[in-house]
């Protein structure tokens, strides 16, 4: 006695079979093809070191630069300037992402334009001492075997204008060095993100 089976139609199944691994590796491509060309935001190399402002919330605000998308820290308490009181100083905290070194390490910082409250923009060795001063370039380092500094951002009384109060504003951002790179910075507030521009708002009367 033969049992007979139901006949079974290999052929139309190897052809679906077929189809089903021509899809799975348009895919594969596809998904490869996505990643290769997706912009990386927020990968750092292990090999290099990267600075950024902290943000301190008792001592520090924050506000926008629609210009160019990106937020900048200020001084929240007064900061100012006279005949009496010739300079006045401001301090920022840098931090590092990265690894403490055995050697001293450089901070770059340079001006940055952007005016607000109908200030008038701060000039370097008049309002300000500048970043490439040797006064400031001494402080623009990182210690060894440290990952955070407090820069300081000194502001100068000018005689030219004795006896006339006006507001200034001094605003600068870190840039890369031999020793770091700017970390990228986080349009999202809510996150308390690390941010690479800063301004110091000031006065000078009498």
């Amino acid at each position: 006695m033969y049992c007979h089976y139901p006949r079974v139609n290999t052929r139309k199944d190897n052809k679906k079979q077929m189809v089903m691994k021509k899809l799975l590796i348009a895919l594969v491509i596809g998904l490869i093809g996505y990643a290769c060309s997706e912009e990386k935001v927020g990968v750092y190399s292990l090999e290099r070191d990267y600075i950024y402002f902290q943000y301190e919330s008792s001592r520090l605000g924050t506000t926008m630069n629609i210009a160019d998308s990106v937020y900048l820290y200020y001084n929240s308490s007064s900061v100012s300037v006279n005949s009496s009181r010739q300079r006045d100083t401001f301090f920022f905290r840098v931090k590092v992402a990265g690894m403490a070194r055995s050697v001293d390490r450089k901070i770059n910082i340079e001006p940055y334009s952007f005016l607000t409250n109908g200030r008038e923009e701060a000039i370097a060795g008049v309002n300000y001492v500048a970043f490439d001063d040797p006064e400031m370039e001494k402080c623009c380092v990182v210690p060894a075997d440290s990952v955070s500094v407090n820069i300081p951002i000194i502001v100068t009384y000018n005689p030219a204008i004795a006896g006339s109060y006006k507001g200034f504003m001094l605003a600068f951002k870190l840039v890369n060095s031999d020793d770091f790179e700017i970390m990228a910075t986080n349009p999202n507030l809510s996150a308390n993100p690390a941010r690479t521009h800063a301004f110091v708002q000031f006065t000078q009367s009498n």
